[in-house]
């Protein structure tokens, strides 16, 4: 086991901040003489020995923050500083009385334990200003010894921790020329990696702090004693074989003697006898690894992002969802084993918990370089005021819960018979035949997670009321067969109803029952599904559908803030969703599937298109087959198999890069897919591989409920710029005359003829030549 050398290490330069830590101080505070053996009584309270006096070790000046860095702050071992100023007036004894005492308790703790260096704090000595003006005004006098001690305060998420200090930092306010309360106050900030238990039921697999496989399953090396703290010799032994053994005293009062062992086996030789003990395990004990006092940085954490949470640009994020925010230290887009290097690794559980964050609360992810460790933020404050949990969540479950606490109640409870229900549909279907009234029968007291996102969601459209413990009657009026289930009743569109039903003023209620054969098991996607399904089939105004997908994309915008603000069941003004049936009709039935012009662009821009959501689909319009057949076949099919968006447009991207780039698409990426909200001025690009066009629609149904994460557009639209009909460019030589072209052409063609006659009639003389006439 050999001494290593400190001053090596090569560490980035940081700031500090001294940490006067009182606590620790009482707990090293050693009242045995330093040269006490392994709890030997005899040597209580007698003076140290000086009967091998060791040299003084001179003090090693540190003229720079990154040796300071080295020396002091990243190292396992203890350092003494002698803090002064070499321009006023220093006593000349200071310095040999600091290097007294490193040679004495460097003595009793091991070669090595103590680093002994002085700091001139003298203006010149720019480098170091910035430390000793740190110190100065915390010491109570000046020039000042100053102790390191403890263990080496570590961050596994940051390479070099800004703020990394020791654990225990203290300056001697005792008689600057009294070596041995100098020495006594050292002993004090000596290396101790002796673990105090009480029974062997404490120990544990090696818990070193770099957690290395190289010392991973350490020997053990117990003292048990009636003592409650380790003697210097049980510290000096724990330095030496720091790394290669785990030390632990196990405090038993019953005992009559002290014992030492390794791993069972127990030694039998003299516990004072300090050269034996040391042979005695250095032949049991692996050997060191290199440089084992050297604090190593730990590597630098990966995080990446997996699921559908937005990585946020600022905190608070737009507060227009209800956020569960990851605070990371650093995130990369494509991490190279995601499995093990997620969030989800540090924050367990947090991707399924992403998934499950739909409608109005949104997952997202935060990278603050300066975060000492990775948390959750819940952000929950509509008008962006205080008020926000500024809470620092570790438990992912705990934040969870919180956030959806702070989601406010818009789930109405209603009494379980006739009368009771009768009052909640007098407060909305019977009143205003725009509205849609979302049945929830159930033996629950409270509201789960997913309708409470409902009812916030769809609020001002859909009033979601809440039955506990129905009675019979009134699940027989609703054809409710089993619990729990979920019923949608609305008033019935005037064109939907019985000839002898229209125009009769009165309300006629129309329901429909969930079906989890259709929209699977109760969730937050089935049952926005089940509400769409229910405008559609039931004849209601697409303004209602389309004010539910614009909310799920936008979140809860401004127009919305004045109802959630409001009491718990005031609701917006009919006026607001009223719609001409005429005019809605004709809305309805607009379908547009064509090839993307600056008129529609103009009216993308605008927001004047007929649905909530445009789906762009960038082609490359040289290859006219393909562009034909997504516009002729695909794209029709696609409209006719959504549910939210009839507007499905092919573009010619060659030709329209600039208009491309604004959704983030490059002409190499050919044909892109992109579903886009005018209103909200955001979009996400397809990434899946089939373009079929169920798989197509599907995934717009996707992003109309809030199930697709979206970003901003990157730049505006602007239809002036955009290029209605493309052609190729031909690439024209001024240099050539046609006209003299096509005459030289004709001259050439001429010849060839000519000369071809000619090669004929000779041939034909040769062969007459040949054959003589008779």
């Amino acid at each position: 086991h050999t001494t290593v050398d400190h001053t090596t290490v090569d560490h980035t330069t940081v700031d500090h901040t001294v940490n006067h830590d009182t606590t620790h101080q009482d707990q090293k505070t050693i009242d045995d003489p330093i040269d006490d053996p392994i709890d030997d009584p005899s040597t209580k309270d007698k003076p140290p020995s000086n009967t091998n006096t060791p040299p003084p070790i001179p003090l090693t000046p540190i003229t720079s923050h990154l040796t300071y860095y080295n020396s002091i702050l990243s190292t396992h071992t203890s350092s003494l500083v002698l803090f002064y100023t070499s321009t006023s007036t220093t006593p000349s004894s200071m310095s040999s009385h600091l290097s007294e005492t490193c040679a004495s308790v460097t003595q009793t703790f091991g070669p090595g334990s103590y680093g002994c260096y002085s700091i001139d704090c003298n203006p010149d000595n720019i480098d170091m200003q910035k430390t000793c003006q740190q110190y100065k005004e915390q010491l109570p006098t000046f020039p000042a010894y100053v102790g390191f001690g403890g263990d080496v305060e570590k961050n596994p998420y940051k390479k070099k921790p800004k703020d990394m200090n020791r654990s225990f930092i203290a300056s001697y306010n005792g008689p600057v020329s009294d070596v041995r309360e100098i020495t006594r106050w050292a002993r004090r900030f000596a290396p101790d990696f002796v673990k105090v238990i009480v029974s062997t039921d404490e120990l544990n697999p090696s818990s070193d702090a770099d957690n290395d496989d190289q010392v991973a399953n350490l020997p053990k090396v117990l003292l048990t004693t009636d003592k409650k703290k380790a003697p210097p010799l049980l510290k000096s032994l724990a330095y030496i074989f720091y790394r290669s053994a785990e030390f632990y005293l196990i405090h038993d009062p019953n005992v009559s003697s002290p014992s030492l062992s390794l791993d069972g086996v127990p030694y039998s030789g003299a516990l004072n006898d300090k050269s034996s003990i040391i042979s005695w395990l250095e032949s049991r004990t692996p050997e060191q690894p290199e440089d084992p006092y050297r604090y190593d940085d730990y590597k630098v954490t990966e995080f990446s992002k997996r699921g559908i949470a937005e990585v946020v640009k600022e905190l608070p994020p737009p507060l227009n969802f209800y956020w569960l925010v990851a605070v990371v230290p650093n995130l990369t887009p494509s991490p190279t084993n995601p499995s093990s290097s997620s969030i989800d690794h540090h924050l367990p559980g947090f991707d399924d918990v992403s998934l499950g964050l739909t409608g109005v609360l949104k997952p997202g992810v935060y990278v603050d370089p300066d975060v000492e460790f990775p948390h959750l933020r819940i952000f929950t404050d509509l008008e962006g005021g205080g008020g926000r949990n500024k809470r620092k969540f570790k438990d992912v479950v705990e934040a969870y819960e919180t956030l959806v606490e702070e989601i406010p109640e818009k789930v109405s409870p209603v009494v379980g018979d006739n009368q009771g229900m009768s009052l909640f549909l007098d407060r909305n279907v019977n009143q205003n035949p725009n509205s849609i009234a979302l049945l929830v029968f159930t033996q629950k007291s409270y509201p789960p997670a997913f309708l409470k996102n409902i009812a916030l969601a769809t609020d001002g459209v859909v009033d979601v009321g809440m039955i506990t413990n129905p009675r019979d009657d009134l699940l027989q009026a609703f054809q409710i067969k089993s619990l729990p289930n979920i019923v949608i009743v609305y008033d019935t569109p005037e064109e939907m109803r019985p000839e002898d039903m229209k125009g009769n003023g009165k309300t006629l209620l129309g329901q429909a029952v969930y079906d989890t054969k259709s929209f699977g098991n109760f969730s937050f996607e089935g049952v926005i599904r089940f509400i769409y399904t229910c405008i559609r089939q039931g004849g209601l105004p697409i303004e209602l559908e389309e004010r539910i997908q614009m909310r799920l994309i936008e979140g809860l915008l401004e127009e919305d803030l004045e109802g959630f603000r409001a009491e718990r069941y005031k609701k917006y003004q009919s006026g607001e969703l009223g719609v001409d049936k005429e005019k809605d009709k004709d809305k309805k039935e607009k379908v547009f599937t064509g090839k993307l012009n600056k008129e529609e662009v103009e009216n993308i821009a605008k927001g004047k298109i007929s649905s909530s959501l445009a789906v762009l689909t960038f082609l490359d319009g040289y290859d006219s087959d393909s562009f034909d057949f997504w516009l002729n076949t695909k794209l029709p099919d696609s409209s006719s198999s959504s549910m939210s968006s009839k507007y499905w447009s092919a573009v010619h991207a060659t030709c329209n890069e600039k208009f491309a780039k604004s959704f983030d698409v490059d002409i190499a990426m050919l044909p892109a897919v992109v579903a886009y909200s005018p209103k909200a001025k955001r979009f996400v690009r397809y990434l899946g591989a089939s373009t079929e066009p169920k798989d197509l629609a599907l995934w717009v149904d996707k992003v109309a409920r809030g199930k697709v994460s979206t970003q901003s557009l990157l730049a505006p639209l602007v239809p002036s710029d955009f290029i209605d009909e493309c052609v190729l460019d031909i690439e024209e030589d001024d240099g050539i005359d046609v006209d003299e072209m096509l005459r030289e052409m004709r001259e050439e063609e001429e010849e060839e003829k000519r000369l071809a006659a000619a090669a004929a009639e000779e041939e034909e003389g040769a062969a007459g030549e040949a054959v003589p006439c008779y």
